[in-house]
């Protein structure tokens, strides 16, 4: 069944007009009540706010963790895993053995400066080379040389607080040309000189004349030896074993040795060791 409703307002505010709104065929309900706005519950049903939860649903801001969850600031611990500056220890004196001197032939009982010797040392060097070269030789006269030359250091020393053990050893391998109108070589000729050698000397030499070249030609080889073992005593430099003493100097990471010779201006060999 259609209705037709007109519903008219007049609004006379300082002028006189109206508003008709005319609503046709509406459909009453079948109850036949006026329960429309009851039926009509597009407010109630139309959650239109409360189900578009967009602001509520929406928890871009929540959920959206880009900051907290982007640590890249707090996993990146480049800095304190990078501990290069306090790993390295270089400088400390605990770590650090320190430089080992260069072998100084000059080095004598002014430059005993002392320091701690007790422990562990390995050879390292020893000087002057001519000091072995004249052993090769074992001859002042004029003209005598040594042609070809090469040696081989080695050694090592043991300090504990009651004994004092060391050892050096030289390889050489040598040859010598001594002129037959030395003086050495009027007693018996090359022959001569090389028994001499031999008997005086660690080295073995072997000799044949050349007598075109007026020479006695020699070849020296063999290992110089040098060894310590005994009770010491150790004072401001001066080490004292079974009465041979040594000038040493013990610093850095090296230590310098030398036999205190009975002439101040006898050439001995300087001796370097490390820990």
């Amino acid at each position: 069944m259609t209705f037709d409703l007109k519903i008219c307002a007049l609004v006379a505010v300082l002028a006189f007009s109206s508003a008709c709104i005319e609503i046709n065929n509406i459909t009453p309900p079948s109850d036949g009540g006026d329960s429309q706005v009851e039926d009509d519950a597009g407010d109630l049903n139309d959650g239109g706010a409360e189900d578009d939860a967009g602001e509520l649903t929406d928890a871009g801001d929540e959920h959206d963790t880009g900051s907290p969850q982007d640590v890249g600031d707090t996993q990146d611990t480049g800095i304190e895993e990078d501990t290069g500056i306090e790993e390295d220890t270089g400088d400390d004196p605990d770590t650090d053995p320190g430089t080992v001197p260069a072998c100084d032939e000059n080095f004598g009982q002014e430059d005993a400066c002392g320091g701690d010797i007790e422990g562990s040392w390995t050879f390292e060097s020893l000087c002057p080379q001519q000091t072995i070269e004249a052993l090769a030789l074992y001859s002042n006269c004029e003209g005598a040389e040594l042609v070809e030359f090469e040696m081989l250091a080695r050694g090592s020393m043991e300090v504990s607080a009651s004994n004092f053990s060391r050892v050096v050893e030289v390889d050489v391998d040598a040859v010598a040309h001594i002129p037959l109108g030395c003086p050495t070589m009027l007693f018996g000729g090359c022959q001569g000189h090389e028994n001499m050698v031999n008997s005086f000397s660690d080295l073995e030499t072997t000799c044949v004349t050349n007598e075109a070249a007026g020479l006695c030609e020699c070849d020296v080889t063999g290992t110089y030896v040098r060894e310590a073992n005994g009770g010491y005593t150790y004072n401001e430099g001066e080490l004292n074993v079974d009465g041979v003493i040594y000038d040493v100097c013990a610093e850095g990471g090296g230590l310098t040795m030398r036999l205190r010779p009975d002439d101040p201006g006898a050439r001995f060999l300087v001796e370097v060791y490390s820990r």
